[in-house]
């Protein structure tokens, strides 16, 4: 399974693409501040981090995020949420070398 992390999305953005990323073993969590998601990744393993882009003025935050647990970061735009664009973005994740939590 994998875990993300999803920042700065509100979960009804994902209610077209959601099972999409269940069909495909990605569990998301919801944060909705920087400081909320430092949190998050200092007590629980990720396998990615979201950003929306609406987050940008929060990019300083991802080093912060990348030193507290190596985990990759991806910024999506609101053009993801579609179900094809989410689709292609989850089977380039699932070509990388992102990595199961168990």
């Amino acid at each position: 399974m994998y875990y993300v992390l999803a920042l700065g999305y509100k979960p009804e953005e994902y209610k077209t693409t959601f099972e999409k990323w269940i069909e495909y073993d990605f569990r998301i969590e919801y944060v909705y501040s920087a400081d909320q998601a430092q949190q998050f990744l200092s007590d629980k393993i990720y396998s990615l981090v979201l950003f929306h882009s609406r987050m940008l003025d929060c990019l300083p935050y991802i080093n912060i995020m990348r030193s507290i647990k190596s985990v990759p970061v991806l910024v999506l735009t609101p053009e993801y949420t579609n179900a094809e664009q989410t689709q292609l973005a989850i089977q380039y994740l699932l070509n990388t070398e992102i990595r199961k939590v168990e």
